[in-house]
């Protein structure tokens, strides 16, 4: 790519745009427009017995039900992403150039994108120290020539505009402190910063699954039945953040840093079912927890093998279906609606985020 459309694509971190695209006319009586924000965008895994990726299908071989009521697949692609070696020359990768981009432009790209939130509002310098010694292995291990990344800090302190670049987002990691905002401790304010992320990652990409990776030793804050007295809890604000990032197409990946705790005791949770600790399990009511597994991604927590936690995210953005659907439930009433995707053929495992929240009138 030329010169000055590398600088073009070049995108300041926190600089988050809000520009939403407008779909197809709908008829009589009067002119009204479908927005893409009603699109249903489902990126699907279709995996056989030995967990390898099913590739191949066809957009007849899906069948989309929302509400036990079928819908009608109107987007259909598979996307396979193949891993180019760190060092290869890729003529389309995002310079090191650190121009923003104008709002109404996107970011064209070859392999996968993440956006690393790191939480130094809720991290130790005990942490943050971890947590620069593991950054740095996930960028030299799993992170390729053709794939884009940034990083945002929910405390104070300088991220990285999106790049190509290992040593950009290395010179980044180095400067991940304890440093948290004193000025403003509320976890709404980091459940914000996750929602603006989300929605900056799926204004400015497009045709890719998105991951957002939040690195935190935190739960951030604790989900509760909002009917208890004198609970602090952040619900709303948990789920407004999963709104935005599941329309956005968005799955979030919560890695905690810390790994295994010696005073922990109950089964662990981490990338691969088949090896486990003995560890404590963070529960349903962790907002950090929540975010991962409701918008398709996943929680390592109280493990040790953080590396193939990333590793499995690599692969979860690497060999994928993208399914879109316009829902038959028309009502702007906000609440949560289950899905199901049934794959015809042989026997496999699919996997998918189970539902996403309608939008609000």
């Amino acid at each position: 790519m030329a010169c000055d459309c590398a600088r073009q694509v070049a995108i300041a971190a926190l600089a988050f745009v809000a520009c939403i695209g407008i779909g197809a006319q709908t008829p009589h009586p009067a002119p009204t427009f479908r927005s893409e924000i009603d699109l249903v965008q489902i990126p699907v895994r279709v995996l056989d017995a030995r967990g390898e990726f099913v590739g191949g299908l066809t957009q007849s071989d899906f069948q989309v039900f929302e509400g036990g009521q079928p819908q009608t697949v109107t987007a259909f692609s598979e996307i396979d992403i193949p891993f180019v070696p760190a060092g290869a020359a890729q003529p389309t990768m995002v310079s090191e150039v650190e121009e923003p981009i104008a709002s109404s432009e996107v970011l064209h790209v070859e392999g996968r994108a993440y956006v690393f939130v790191l939480d130094n509002q809720n991290m130790p310098a005990a942490v943050a120290l971890k947590t620069r010694h593991l950054m740095r292995r996930l960028i030299r291990d799993s992170f390729a020539a053709n794939d884009v990344a940034a990083l945002v800090l929910t405390g104070t302190g300088r991220g990285q505009s999106f790049t190509s670049s290992q040593r950009l987002l290395n010179e980044a990691i180095d400067r991940l402190m304890s440093d948290a905002d004193p000025s403003d401790n509320s976890p709404d304010t980091v459940m914000q910063k996750i929602a603006d992320t989300a929605q900056w990652m799926g204004n400015t990409i497009t045709g890719r699954r998105k991951a957002l990776v939040l690195i935190t030793p935190s739960s951030i804050c604790q989900l509760a039945n909002t009917n208890l007295k004198n609970f602090s809890n952040c619900n709303d604000a948990a789920r407004y953040a999963l709104r935005i990032t599941v329309r956005s197409d968005v799955s979030i990946y919560t890695i905690d840093p810390r790994g295994i705790a010696a005073t922990h005791g109950s089964p662990a949770e981490f990338a691969d079912r088949s090896e486990r600790s003995t560890v404590v399990v963070r529960g349903p009511l962790d907002a950090a927890r929540y975010l991962a597994e409701e918008s398709g991604g996943f929680a390592v927590l109280n493990s040790n093998s953080l590396d193939t936690g990333f590793a499995r995210v690599m692969r979860e953005n690497s060999a994928y279906y993208l399914l879109g659907y316009y829902s038959t439930n028309t009502r702007a009433d906000g609440e949560f609606r289950r899905h199901k995707i049934v794959v015809s053929g042989a026997r496999v495992r699919v996997v998918y985020r189970n539902g996403y929240l309608a939008r609000r009138q």
